[in-house]
């Protein structure tokens, strides 16, 4: 018995899809892709792969040197980011540029600095260290 895939049409408004596309840009997914892994993970339908956390990301970030400018995915290997699925790489990369504007602890720690024509957001180590004035 062969088995075909299904297709589903979805309908974006002009400024949706705008976003969907900056969106999927910086996962480096097409649109259809990331929408498919959002709805299953969604629906608890279990994908492969891990989640990235903030947790790492701040575990990998906080020992580079002052001053460093970084992209969260240049933080891993090449293997360690592309296990993680592509869902969580787009939800964990806004909700630490939410951290680091938001968050007194990740903003005195990181700045965020602009995005790079991919859309991937580009942060920097502040000195975070505390200043001896004796």
């Amino acid at each position: 018995m062969v088995h075909m895939s299904q297709t589903v049409t979805i309908r974006f408004s002009d400024e949706e899809y705008a976003y969907l596309e900056d969106v999927t840009k910086e996962a480096e997914q097409s649109i259809g892709t990331v929408i498919k892994e959002l709805v299953l993970q969604e629906l608890g339908y279990e994908t492969t792969g891990s989640k990235v956390s903030i947790l790492a990301i701040h575990e990998k970030a906080k020992n580079l040197r002052p001053g460093t400018e970084f992209k969260i995915r240049d933080l891993f290997s090449k293997i360690e980011w592309n296990d993680f699925t592509k869902s969580s790489r787009i939800a964990v990369g806004r909700e630490f540029l939410k951290k680091v504007k938001t968050d007194l602890y990740f903003s005195e720690e990181y700045a965020f600095v602009r995005k790079d024509s991919d859309n991937a957001a580009i942060y920097r180590k502040n000195n975070s260290e505390e200043l001896d004035w004796d």
